[in-house]
């Protein structure tokens, strides 16, 4: 799974969640999911979320991207024009590797 934002508040629940894919099935696949624009009034706005996660054999990769980011937290603004995030996870004869 992938997500573009989650904003987590009250009490580490999200409250909002935008631009995600859903899990995989065990025998892999793709996914995609775009948005062009979130917001939580008075606390975030973001533009052109994606994510992707890809899945196969014993690999899978995922990566989220969200631009023109403007985040209240604690009474300070957060800006940022650009952000991504990439993971891969592999599982191996020895266990999982992240």
């Amino acid at each position: 799974m992938a997500t573009g934002i989650v904003l987590l508040v009250r009490k580490g629940k999200p409250v909002a969640r935008r631009g995600h894919t859903e899990a995989l099935p065990s025998s892999g696949g793709a996914q995609e999911a775009s948005l062009l624009s979130a917001s939580v009034p008075g606390l975030l706005t973001a533009n052109v979320l994606h994510a992707t996660t890809v899945g196969q054999g014993n690999q899978t990769r995922s990566e989220a991207s969200v631009a023109d980011v403007d985040l209240i937290a604690g009474g300070n603004r957060v800006t940022a024009d650009f952000l991504m995030a990439r993971a891969t996870a592999k599982c191996g004869p020895g266990g999982g590797v992240v």
